[in-house]
């Protein structure tokens, strides 16, 4: 098959753990014989007329695509927004060269991806559309932002779901969330996982040494993006009863969404500057030693479609401490080194869980039986058009 990749991201321009998702999915595209054409979102543009760039790799090509500038005020616009008018025409003349048999498109809430979804209907061509997540609001959102998510979410997101000739997602509780007619058309793959990413021994870079941490001090660790959905402040606000039986610090990695500001208020607030470090958006390499080196790693989301950063937790056999997202739990239901995080004598549970052996089945979760599920339901929506 020749297929088409619309993805809202890709490496390095990305915002979350969706870049990884991604390039192994193109990977183990071409490693099963396919022809791959890659059509990405590019949102760090700096200038509203910018034109599409193309490269070729390994036999690849990839097409990036504009979109308009982002407001410095609305960070959490990132990869939301549409494509300029210049690239639009452009990717009318891209779809009617490549000649592509099939489209798998990536994301539920993208403008780029509606846009793409439209102009593949309009020429005839057939798409499956993976589901992530859903957008969440921020808790600041005011009601003209409610109106123009809804007024969206009718004009557009909802027709790209609808008119998709397959759809998947990525946990059981995402699929839960569709409305009826879709969940029928709907097969849920989970994202997968790629072990030579996260190396068993790591050496050369000591997390401890580097904070002036000492050997008994428990170390939290926190990855993703910093927004008020991550739950990060729920953590914090346990942190004072924590403290009083345990020694430990608390390091959250990522990017600010417009939230950290509010995480340090209550860090003062709360009198925690000693003890809550925001250490910034750590590279691939970096957050391997954080991860291999934390003894808890907090994943308090209130709201996820999955969770990478629990794959990789449980991967390195960490303790982890959960919040209420229902795809997070789904995800992590078979592994035994868990607490949730409003668990009652939560200081004692954490002593007792920490250092228990578990293991973690991460065959579910290979890349290539992935790939085949994908090129299965692919195949399938060839045959239905």
């Amino acid at each position: 098959m020749k297929i088409l990749l619309g993805l809202p991201e890709y490496p390095p321009y990305t915002i979350g753990g969706g870049g990884a998702v991604y390039q192994n999915l193109v990977k183990q595209y071409q490693q099963l014989g396919h022809e791959v054409v890659v059509i990405y979102g590019y949102f760090p543009t700096r200038r509203w007329n910018e034109k599409i760039k193309i490269t070729i790799e390994k036999g690849i090509t990839y097409y990036q695509v504009p979109e308009i500038p982002i407001p410095s005020f609305l960070p959490y616009l990132k990869i939301r927004l549409p494509c300029n008018l210049h690239s639009i025409r452009q990717l009318n003349a891209i779809i009617n060269k490549e000649k592509v048999e099939i489209a798998h498109l990536h994301g539920y809430g993208f403008i780029f991806i509606d846009i793409l979804a439209y102009l593949l209907q309009n020429k005839h061509l057939p798409y499956v559309f993976t589901i992530h997540g859903w957008p969440q609001r921020q808790k600041q959102s005011n009601v003209i932002v409610k109106i123009i998510w809804y007024l969206y979410e009718k004009i557009l997101a909802k027709k790209t779901l609808f008119r998709a000739i397959k759809v998947t997602t990525v946990s059981q509780f995402l699929k839960s969330q569709l409305p009826k007619p879709i969940q029928t058309k709907t097969s849920v793959i989970p994202n997968g996982f790629d072990p030579q990413k996260y190396p068993a021994n790591l050496v050369g870079f000591d997390i401890r040494r580097r904070y002036a941490l000492p050997p008994e001090e428990i170390i939290f660790l926190s990855l993703g993006r910093i927004a008020y959905l991550k739950g990060l402040q729920l953590v914090m606000n346990k942190l004072p009863e924590l403290r009083k039986k345990l020694s430990l610090t608390y390091l959250i990695a990522g990017e600010d969404e417009g939230y950290k500001n509010e995480l340090l208020k209550l860090r003062q607030k709360l009198k925690l500057e000693s003890t809550v470090k925001f250490i910034g958006q750590l590279d691939e390499v970096t957050k391997n030693y954080f991860l291999s080196q934390a003894d808890v790693v907090a994943i308090p989301s209130l709201s996820e479609g999955f969770s990478l950063v629990a794959l990789e937790a449980m991967y390195y056999r960490k303790l982890i401490l959960y919040g209420q997202s229902p795809a997070v739990r789904e995800l992590i239901k078979d592994y035994s080194k868990k607490i949730s995080l409003v668990e009652k004598n939560l200081v004692s549970k954490i002593n007792q869980t920490m250092r228990m052996s578990t293991n973690f089945d991460q065959k579910k979760f290979n890349w290539p039986v992935i790939a085949r599920e994908y090129v299965k339901v692919l195949r399938d929506s060839q045959i239905i058009k």
